[in-house]
């Protein structure tokens, strides 16, 4: 099985690293591997990052070779200093063989981008003093 971890990254972070491992390997792999990274929308994402505008949709391609176990990608972040809240996007793993197993999920890495950008509730401390004229004096 090839398998990569969720991860997150903040907006004004980029590249944000997505890397898969044969999960389960006691060893490394005797041929080499081809795995395809595709980054994509997230279906069930509450908040979608946007293709090519909040993260870079370039397929990728990396080769797992004989003695490795893991091999990485780096995906441009956009930072559109925009509050928009934290997104989510998918990576999909793919292959030329067919004999690799990259799991069943619909989306196989998930990453969140979260928004640095915070807004700070206005805090205002007024006292109202109100004397005899009938008049509210700050």
């Amino acid at each position: 099985q090839i398998r990569g971890d969720n991860t997150t990254i903040f907006e004004n972070r980029s590249p944000v690293r997505v890397c898969v491992d044969l999960r389960g390997a006691t060893q490394s792999t005797s041929q080499n591997l081809t795995i395809t990274f595709t980054p994509q929308l997230k279906p069930s994402a509450t908040n979608q990052a946007t293709p090519d505008e909040d993260f870079n949709s370039t397929v990728l391609t990396e080769v797992i070779q004989p003695g490795q176990t893991e091999v990485c990608v780096d995906i441009i972040i956009g930072n559109d200093r925009v509050v928009e809240g934290n997104e989510e996007f998918c990576v999909q793993l793919s292959s030329e063989n067919n004999d690799i197993d990259f799991g069943s999920e619909p989306c196989h890495i998930c990453v969140t981008i979260m928004d640095p950008t915070t807004v700070c509730p206005l805090i205002a401390d007024v006292m109202l003093v109100v004397d005899g004229s009938q008049s509210i004096m700050p």
